[in-house]
């Protein structure tokens, strides 16, 4: 993580005092990260990781699935700035009552 030093530290210490949040925005220009970020996140937590098209119907599948989970797994879904409407709606549900072994980040420019 290239000249990325203090947010990386700054992750890896919510890690550690197990604070970091179910739900995380990545903001940047394309190519400057974010899915590396995401992937160097699922390593510190020890989760597998799953990128996600932000379609409504793969958004829907995903919180289904997310609450019948026994391994840990972190969701990235890409590109959230083009999401629709209710694709958006359907992933705001989630949001109260996030699942245990679930983290979600979402990238967006």
């Amino acid at each position: 993580m290239i000249g990325q030093n203090v947010l990386y530290e700054r992750i890896r210490g919510q890690i550690a005092r197990n604070k970091f949040p179910r739900f995380s925005i990545l903001i940047g220009e394309k190519g400057s990260g974010k899915k590396t970020l995401a992937d160097e996140i699922s390593k510190m937590l020890n989760y597998t990781i799953v990128f996600v098209n932000p379609s409504v119907e793969n958004i829907r599948l995903v919180i289904e699935d997310s609450y019948k989970l026994i391994d840990p797994i972190i969701y990235v879904i890409a590109d959230c700035d083009n999401m629709s409407s209710a694709a958006a709606n359907a992933l705001l549900k989630v949001t109260e009552e996030p699942p245990q072994q679930a983290y979600f980040i979402l990238t967006c420019e």
